[in-house]
């Protein structure tokens, strides 16, 4: 299974109009592919205002033919000319291959934590197996469900954590939890060694 998201950042001088037309834009998309697109925004993060559209695949075909129907969608694309100005830079797109956890689509999440790093030449086999490890320890001692992922798409080596939360309170429970835990935090620093140490965190919450 996969978690495909493509990313652009809002244009500062248009959020209020630029908002609703990044919901819009998911709900289109959702109906001409007949995948569910969610809509997510960056917030109290480095990269706040960046837009997330994401989907959950079984696998990456389904990826691609959702993005022929997509392109082979003249009313879609018009729409998506027409507000190119509400955005600024590239378009980024992402693939994950989910290694362990299960997302449950019936019960999405309004906020998730996206946690990136990349395992360290000749380290790749210890940062798989330790993402694992990871994910589970957070998600029994955090008690939030965190999936891992290694990047199918971007830097070879590339993984990352996303725990689902229904609210702001329970992610700053959460991580209280793991921050404080004196057993994760040892498996944190016997880990560190198996990535390269640039690891990122961001917030995201679901508005579409």
């Amino acid at each position: 299974m996969y978690v495909y998201s493509r990313r652009r950042q809002l244009n500062p001088a248009s959020v209020r109009k630029a908002l609703p037309l990044a919901i819009e834009a998911g709900q289109r998309a959702t109906a001409i592919t007949g995948v569910d697109i969610s809509v997510w925004m960056t917030v109290m993060s480095a990269d706040a205002g960046t837009i997330s559209w994401a989907a959950l695949v079984e696998h990456l075909s389904d990826i691609g033919a959702a993005t022929d129907k997509l392109a082979a969608d003249d009313v879609f694309n018009d729409f998506i000319e027409r507000n190119d100005g509400l955005f600024v830079g590239p378009v980024s797109d992402t693939v994950g291959q989910i290694i362990s956890g299960t997302p449950d689509p019936s019960a999405p999440p309004d906020y998730i934590t996206l946690v990136s790093a990349t395992c360290a030449n000749g380290r790749v086999g210890a940062g798989m197996a330790g993402g694992v490890e990871i994910a589970e320890a957070a998600s029994r001692i955090g008690g939030l469900p965190t999936l891992f992922l290694a990047d199918a798409t971007g830097e070879y080596g590339g993984v990352s954590w996303i725990t689902a939360a229904p609210d702001l309170t329970a992610l700053e429970a959460s991580s209280v939890k793991l921050n404080t835990d004196p057993g994760f935090l040892e498996l944190l620093d016997g880990i560190t060694s198996a990535y390269l140490p640039h690891a990122p965190s961001s917030i995201l919450r679901r508005i579409g």
